[in-house]
């Protein structure tokens, strides 16, 4: 069983009624902030609680939507729809015919909440639990069967782990003492302890002491006496007072003279081999290598084996392990749940204090635990980059409302969300948090097209815009996450896609096809081979797979091509001459002496298509030598297709205009 989808509106940041969907096992929130992860998260938790014998979370004032009038909603509602209910849960959960949807074998439960003013003038929140089609009104008792964990994204693991009634252990003690056998043993354990601890002599000089004043005060009125005792046992009593401590185990032990000449004498081995791990540091005190002498297999007596660990309080470790240890011990009180109940955990930005390796590990913890629903949010590109993409949920901000994007629903074909997870590395996670994204081939458009931006007046970084290298043409699968047309579950995010349009390599068009062997070395090249390639660019056809990426360029996705390449682009603009041939006398001086009496006479074309041929085998080299003198300070026109790219994720989205645009025009 598990949650497939929830339906909130008027609540919150939500007023339009919205739908999540969600998958079993593992799901994830993401978006930037005030986009309503944690909106989501206390909607369901809202729902889930309605069966709990204490209840901390309920309905106020403050939770109901105002619009961007200002107004108040009176009404709202949260319906949450399970899936995959066993035989077991259709009987137990919810009785069955308040909550089952006959048609369909599936639980819904719909809370209606409504805001009124009592007589004194106070606002008060009125709940309403409806079953299946809203018709029938269930007891909230028949919701018990439903569990959820939360941990919020600030969590204070070294508080939630102190000793006290309501401590993660103590709660964790009442799953595990789940019987009466198991209760009373543990009662009776304790209540021997506190009888030796009684009848100690300490403790009879302290009463003795007491009553000793006491008859002093009381004289012979009262005739009173007290006697001392240790709190009655119970089972909660004794989950109040369970505390947790970290073991670590020592690399290397001190030890005295004696135990040293019993680990010598004890192990069957060359004493010249073992005194190779014994330090001497006086006549008494010896220092033993326990990792060294573990690594050579050299197995050490019980005595020293219990020195090897040491205890210490929680408090002593960082906030990131405090919260592994946090979150352990929750996935330990969730697995104690009996298996026909529903468990949900609810996860707030658990990368909280947490590296990436760490973040690593604990995100393949949460794949593997599948004896539960997990929903989280998150903000970590870390996190995001290890998590399958169909496991995603993207909330967006446009204006005032919320777009949520399901990117289970984008229809894939085989092979391509594999091309995307393989590619989502921790920098193109970042694409999900943007406001505009342009991809590109490679890491070197990827380090131009920042500058170039900064040319342009329209400096990425202040319109939230993310340059995505994909490492190759593969641009489809990622423009599918984008695209709108036919599904409003993708997103809402202004895309350009640039790429070069790799004209002239069809073999089948026999009159624009060029061949490798004809665009060797430039110094190899005549002038009329060179004059024929040239016309050959000038008049080709694009290739087969630019014209099929070009037909997603519409509504907030654009697709710009390079004819051929981006550097013949840049070299068809005269302006952009002078430090092309200067780059080039630094690469290749000799091709530089033969290109560099055509810079006056060639048309844009021809000169284009000299440099493209003089520095094809040296694109990443030319490319930093032309950021740098950029950066430097030195004149440089940006091309009109790049251009247009980076005005296209500027400038308005598709809905709406973004909160605080930069109008570039005015720059």
């Amino acid at each position: 069983m598990y949650i497939e989808k929830v339906e909130i509106e008027n609540f919150r940041i939500f007023g339009e009624k919205v739908e999540i969907f969600f998958q079993e096992g593992l799901n994830m929130l993401i978006g930037e902030n005030n986009s309503g992860k944690t909106a989501i998260i206390d909607a369901i938790r809202l729902v889930m609680s309605l069966g709990t014998y204490k209840r901390n979370l309920y309905m106020d004032e403050s939770d109901f939507h105002i619009n961007e009038y200002g107004i108040r909603s009176s009404e709202a509602k949260i319906s949450i729809y399970f899936n995959d209910l066993n035989e077991e849960q259709k009987a137990e959960l919810i009785y069955l015919s308040d909550f089952i949807n006959p048609i369909s074998n599936k639980a819904e439960i719909h809370v209606n909440y409504i805001l009124y003013l009592n007589n004194k003038g106070e606002y008060r929140v009125k709940e309403e639990v409806l079953g299946y089609n809203e018709q029938t009104i269930p007891d909230k008792e028949c919701l018990q069967k439903l569990t959820s964990i939360y941990m919020p994204a600030l969590r204070n693991a070294e508080k939630d782990m102190q000793p006290s009634k309501y401590s993660q252990l103590s709660q964790l003690l009442l799953k595990f003492a789940n019987t009466r056998e198991k209760k009373e043993s543990l009662v009776k354990i304790v209540n021997d302890m506190n009888n030796s601890i009684i009848n100690d002599d300490t403790i009879s000089e302290m009463q003795d002491s007491i009553n000793k004043n006491l008859k002093s005060i009381e004289k012979e009125i009262m005739k009173q006496k007290i006697n001392i005792g240790i709190a009655e046992s119970s089972i909660n009593d004794i989950g109040s007072i369970l505390k947790l401590t970290n073991s670590k185990e020592l690399k290397k032990i001190c030890i005295n003279k004696e135990e040293k000449d019993k680990i010598v004498s004890e192990l069957i081995t060359d004493i010249k081999d073992i005194e190779n791990y014994i330090s001497k540091t006086n006549e008494e005190m010896y220092i033993v290598d326990i990792q060294e002498m573990k690594k050579r297999g050299i197995d050490i007596n019980k005595n020293l084996k219990d020195k090897t660990e040491i205890n210490f309080f929680i408090k002593q470790n960082g906030l990131g392990y405090n919260n592994i240890l946090s979150m352990a011990t929750e996935m330990s009180n969730s697995k104690q749940i009996e298996t026909d109940d529903f468990v949900l955990m609810l996860l707030e930005e658990p990368e909280a204090h947490l590296h990436p390796q760490l973040l690593y590990l604990l995100n393949d913890f949460l794949q593997e635990n599948n004896n539960m629903q997990i929903i989280l949010t998150s903000h970590s590109p870390t996190l995001i980059s290890r998590f399958k993409i169909d496991k995603l949920i993207v909330l967006q901000q446009i204006k005032d409302k919320i777009k949520i994007s399901n990117l289970s629903k984008i229809n894939f074909e085989n092979g391509e969300q594999e091309i995307i997870e393989r590619y989502l590395d921790v920098t193109k996670s970042q694409m999900f948090f943007a406001k505009g994204i342009i991809f590109v081939e490679g890491i070197t458009e990827a380090l131009l097209i920042n500058e170039f931006s900064k040319i342009l007046n329209r400096n990425l970084d202040k319109y939230a815009v993310e340059i995505v290298n994909i490492n190759g043409v593969d641009f489809e699968p990622f423009a599918k996450i984008f695209q709108i047309e036919n599904n409003k579950n993708l997103l809402n995010t202004k895309c350009s896609i640039i790429t070069d349009d790799d004209r002239c390599t069809n073999p089948n068009n026999k009159d624009s096809f060029i061949k490798k062997e004809e665009i060797g070395a430039y110094t190899k090249i005549s002038e009329e081979d060179l004059i024929e390639i040239n016309n050959k660019l000038k008049y080709g056809d694009m290739s087969d797979r630019a014209k099929k990426i070009i037909e997603y360029s519409k509504n907030n996705i654009k697709v710009v091509t390079a004819k051929k390449t981006f550097e013949y682009e840049m070299a068809k603009i005269q302006e952009n001459r002078e430090i092309m041939l200067e780059i080039l006398n630094e690469i290749h001086p000799q091709i530089y002496n033969l290109i560099e009496p055509y810079k006056e006479t060639d048309s844009d074309e021809l000169f284009a298509t000299r440099m493209w041929i003089a520095i094809k085998d040296s694109k990443s080299e030319f490319a930093q030598k032309l950021l740098n003198k950029i950066i430097q300070g030195n004149k440089f026109v940006v091309p009109n297709y790049i251009e247009e790219a980076i005005k296209h994720v500027t400038e308005k989205s598709v809905e709406g205009d973004w909160n605080n645009e930069i109008d570039w025009r005015t720059k």
